[in-house]
């Protein structure tokens, strides 16, 4: 008995010092520490550690202890989640809200995470009890002993007191610190306000109910020229505002006082050399409990050299940024001004370019958009300035004739034709696919008639397909032999040779002329390589040596651009890749190979060697077939190889 009530007016002291912390201390941190000492100290327990929740990570961290903790608490886990480690005591309070007691550590279940570690320390009972503030619990106080059944109830009372005491300091400290933090906040904001009028870039003005002037901050004295004192007491709308804005300004300050709402509105004020700047202001007015006008406030924005711009913001809205040409939004509010009857006839041009992604792709997009800028040069110059020429979108245009016949607009298409055909010095040979269709009749749907254009456009584009075709591959061979200094004489060898092999192989049509089409475009992709690269005078540098093996990826981008040029995309992809699989750009071997790219391969490398290069001597005709034997079933198709030396000697036996 003794010794309980030994430990009884142990913790009555301990709440004494509890409570005369709460009075003294104002931090949070020393009010736990203080705490968890005094318990131990004064409490007699072995161990007393505060945990706070952390949302984030789903755990209570410590925060405070004393006692005898040796590594227990640095280790510690304890989860807010129903796993086993949030399953002990202190989980339990903080889902509940109700305080534990594990009156025989080493026995109970729930301690199983953390017994051992317990039971090393001393540990063999606890009891843990909930903080809480506003109603949600944020943390638990556990109280550890060294015996076994050490809490009763009496004692279990005395300590849910000592966290209710506690739960209720940190309460006054949050409200206390909320309250110190609302000071502050209006404080920094009274502050902030009157370095921001004064630091501003905007205007910022008051007057008194008579409209003199108060206040003028820096940006707005610098703007119009005066110092304070020059404005301060002045009447603001004869001193301020131009005489023919006056009126207009009086009726503002009349909406103020009458309306007690704040206005926006622009208006016209005079600098002291007698400029004229364009505001807009926010404005108010600021009245007493009685309702009267105390002063006018003001918040302005110089806005002279915006309104200067808005002409050229319209502008753009409603004009494609590349071109110049109108834009599409524009074009589709002209269809709605323009479809009624007075515009009668009304006539359509749909007009696509042939081969822009082909352009893209080979020369790359500054010169794609220099053959749109051409394009719509061409277009603007064929029309009048009552049509309405607009960059429907990518490669199209859309041209609108109101009160035009279709053989007008026929005159129009010619014009468009004669341009192109006249134009110099561009990229690739310019190509429209045009559409004529026209509005006779109310009745008819506009969107109607420009699906007819469109359709009447791609007819266009089929019929001239092959036209388009034939231009667009002997420009690319052009250009590829301008490029690379290829001969039409090599480019022609190898055709003849293609040919020979393919025809010795019993390929079909077809195929034969997918061959010859590869003969003549297999290095495509080196149009997109830079000249001084492909003829350099000896040998290339790493880097240059990476340039230049890109070619066949890009020369097969390019084919994929045209129609007509897809069936040999992948041959041109694969050209260097070699018979054992130590090529480029895949690493593929054999037969995986397509047959086109092996032949290509070896006829193009037998026309080098016995041509020569700025940088190497010509070999003899029997050094390279020596040398495409020497690497045949490395480097080439050791078939096609065999093949190839049999045509090339048999062709050499008939010349004898």
């Amino acid at each position: 008995m003794g010794k309980k009530i030994k430990q009884v007016n142990r913790l009555y002291r301990l709440l004494s010092q509890v409570n005369q912390i709460i009075v003294r201390v104002e931090d949070r941190q020393q009010l736990f520490d203080e705490i968890c000492r005094i318990a131990v100290e004064d409490g007699g327990f072995r161990l007393v550690w505060i945990g706070l929740i952390n949302q984030e990570e789903k755990i209570i961290r410590p925060v405070s202890w004393s006692g005898y903790e040796e590594g227990y608490l640095r280790n510690i886990f304890i989860s807010t989640q129903n796993i086993p480690e949030g399953r002990g005591p202190a989980g339990i309070t903080i889902t509940t809200g109700n305080y534990v007691v594990s009156v025989d550590i080493e026995n109970d279940p729930r301690m199983l995470p953390w017994r051992d570690a317990a039971l090393e320390r001393g540990y063999r009972s606890l009891a843990d009890f909930p903080l809480i503030t506003n109603g949600k619990i944020i943390g638990v106080i556990l109280f550890y002993s060294s015996e076994v059944n050490y809490f009763d109830q009496e004692e279990i009372q005395l300590l849910q007191g000592l966290s209710k005491d506690i739960s209720f300091a940190l309460e006054v400290m949050e409200k206390e610190k909320q309250k110190q933090n609302a000071l502050n906040l209006l404080q920094r904001e009274k502050d902030f306000n009157e370095q921001l009028i004064q630091a501003s870039p905007a205007f910022f003005v008051a007057m008194d109910s008579n409209v003199k002037i108060l206040m003028m901050n820096p940006c707005m004295l610098n703007a119009l020229g005066y110092n304070l004192g020059e404005v301060l007491g002045k009447d603001y709308l004869s001193f301020i505002i131009p005489e023919t804005e006056r009126s207009k300004v009086k009726e503002i300050f009349n909406t103020l006082v009458s309306s007690r709402e704040s206005t926006l509105n622009e208006n016209q004020v005079l600098t002291k050399e007698g400029r004229i700047l364009l505001v807009e202001w926010h404005g108010r007015s600021i009245v007493d409990e009685q309702g009267n006008t105390l002063y006018f406030f003001g918040v302005g924005i110089d806005i002279t050299e915006r309104k200067k711009s808005e002409e050229r913001i319209v502008f753009l809205s409603y004009h494609d940024s590349l071109t110049g040409l109108y834009n599409r939004a524009y074009l589709e509010e002209e269809m709605r001004r323009l479809d009624t009857p007075r515009q009668l006839p009304l006539s359509v041009i749909m007009g696509d370019i042939n081969g822009l992604k082909l352009v893209n792709d080979a020369f790359g997009h500054k010169q794609g958009d220099e053959l749109l800028i051409y394009i719509a040069k061409i277009l603007k110059e064929s029309c009048r300035q009552d049509d309405v020429v607009a960059r429907w979108g990518g490669d199209e245009f859309l041209i609108l004739f109101p009160k035009t016949t279709t053989k007008s607009v026929l005159q129009v298409i010619q014009r468009i034709q004669n341009l192109c055909k006249a134009a110099e010095n561009t990229t690739i040979p310019i190509s429209l696919a045009l559409g004529l269709a026209t509005k006779e009749t109310p009745d008819i749907s506009l969107e109607v008639v420009i699906n007819q254009a469109e359709e009447n456009m791609y007819r266009q584009k089929l019929n001239e397909s092959r036209s388009i075709h034939h231009a667009l591959i002997t420009f690319l061979e052009e250009s590829l032999q301008a490029t690379t200094q290829e001969t039409k004489e090599h480019s022609k060898r190898l055709q003849e040779m293609a040919q020979q092999m393919g025809q010795a192989l019993h390929l079909s049509f077809h195929q034969l002329i997918e061959l010859d089409l590869l003969a003549r475009l297999h290095d495509l992709g080196k149009i997109a390589i830079p000249q001084n690269i492909l003829n350099k005078p000896g040998p290339l540098s790493p880097e240059e040596w990476e340039k230049v093996k890109q070619h066949p990826e890009i020369g097969y981008r390019i084919a994929q651009s045209s129609p007509d040029l897809i069936s040999i995309g992948e041959s041109i992809l694969v050209h260097h890749e070699r018979w054992d699989g130590s090529g480029y750009p895949r690493g593929i071997k054999g037969e995986e190979i397509p047959l086109n790219a092996r032949i290509i391969t070896i006829i193009d490398a037998y026309d080098v060697m016995v041509s020569g290069r700025p940088y190497k001597n010509p070999m003899t005709s029997e050094e390279a077939l020596n040398e495409l034997q020497k690497n045949a079933g490395t480097q080439f198709d050791p078939i096609l190889v065999k093949l190839f030396l049999e045509i090339i000697r048999e062709d050499q036996k008939d010349l004898d």
